[in-house]
């Protein structure tokens, strides 16, 4: 397909999308997205130049995964991206997802965070190969080394034939201005889902795509507020609640049984950022 037709494929869905003005939201106003949540401050971060946090690329990523799945294409699945955080501690057994096949999707999809600058890894289970796509065009070797060492650490207890992995390389269209490097992240995953090339996505279109993504995650939130704050988390929305006292992330309690009556167990360890009991309460919390 010519560049220019892929362009104008890619523009389509912008037409989707009425850029109206935004009306003003409070700073603490909480919205959710599927699985994930946001506040106005977090939406705040579109505006302008401002660099994207964890939050907004988690409630992007997770629209385009519901939308696909609404489509019933099982095209992509989305790893958080303080997973990466774990396996820089080698720790590789935590959140190895046993409910989920990974091998009936097309692309494994991960936002990371690497010396405050965002990238994406995908990765292709037809395929098996990783590709990191990083919008000042470096390489990652040391990332995909990680990934061979989670998808093989996972295979042992999750046998789906996915050990073995190959590097994939890909050019890309370069940011041009410090800030926009998650905008870049978000394009690229889109343009993927979107069966078009990624380097049509240019520094020229980030304005108006940060306005395309606030209006599409505005248009696609609820109000709620008993919502677990681990991104893709798929707990019920009930139960106790324990909040780490570094980070401020709300999670479930853990619930044990002894002798017949159920007992509540509150562990103070972040299950994020790690620390003492910090697996135990992940793999019990998490899916």
């Amino acid at each position: 397909m010519k560049p220019w037709r892929q362009s104008m494929k890619f523009r389509i869905i912008w037409k989707k999308v009425s850029l109206t003005p935004f009306p003003k939201l409070p700073a603490s106003k909480k919205l959710v997205i599927g699985s994930n949540s946001i506040t106005g401050k977090d939406l705040h971060c579109l505006d302008g130049q401002n660099w994207l946090d964890d939050s907004i690329i988690h409630a992007y990523l997770g629209l385009l995964q519901r939308e696909r799945t609404l489509l019933q294409k099982n095209e992509d699945f989305i790893l958080p991206c303080f997973l990466m955080e774990k396996w820089t501690r080698r720790d590789y057994l935590s959140w190895l997802y046993p409910k989920v096949k990974f091998s009936s999707y097309a692309f494994i999809l991960m936002a990371i965070c690497s010396n405050h600058h965002w990238i994406l890894l995908v990765a292709s289970m037809s395929k098996k190969t990783v590709l990191v796509l990083d919008p000042l065009g470096h390489q990652h070797p040391d990332i995909e080394h990680k990934w061979r060492k989670y998808m093989y650490t996972r295979e042992r207890y999750i046998p789906e034939g996915l050990e073995k992995w190959s590097s994939d390389h890909q050019a890309v269209s370069r940011q041009r201005e410090g800030n926009s490097c998650g905008v870049f992240v978000l394009m690229y995953a889109e343009a993927i889902l979107c069966n078009v090339d990624i380097k049509i996505m240019r520094q020229y279109h980030v304005a108006r795509y940060r306005r395309y993504i606030k209006q599409r995650l505005m248009d696609g939130t609820k109000e709620e507020d008993d919502i677990c704050q681990i991104p893709f988390c798929r707990k019920p929305k009930s139960g106790i609640w324990t909040q780490c006292q570094d980070c401020s992330i709300c999670t479930y309690s853990v619930r044990t049984t002894t002798e017949g009556k159920c007992q509540r167990k509150i562990i103070s360890a972040c299950c994020v950022f790690g620390g003492k009991n910090a697996n135990l309460y992940v793999n019990v919390v998490h899916p």
